[in-house]
């Protein structure tokens, strides 16, 4: 694939990811972590939503810098 189309498949994909309530920050990667090949900002985001409770026992037994931790 050429660098010219292999550009517009990227900005095909982060505009769909957009559309449907994915956010695209142009410039975060440095934040990135390449090791886990994810943003840990939108891990722990995701956990604390969609588990809860569970995330407030973690904070329960280990004090509320959880999140610290595992950055």
């Amino acid at each position: 694939m050429s660098l010219r189309k292999e550009i517009a498949f990227e900005d095909g994909i982060c505009q769909h990811l957009a559309a449907h309530a994915w956010h695209d920050e142009t410039g975060a990667a440095d934040r990135y972590d390449r090791p886990r090949a994810l943003f840990i900002e939108d891990l722990l985001a995701w956990v604390q939503e969609s588990q809860k409770q569970a995330w407030e026992d973690l904070e329960a037994a280990n004090g509320v810098t959880t999140a610290n931790v595992l950055v």
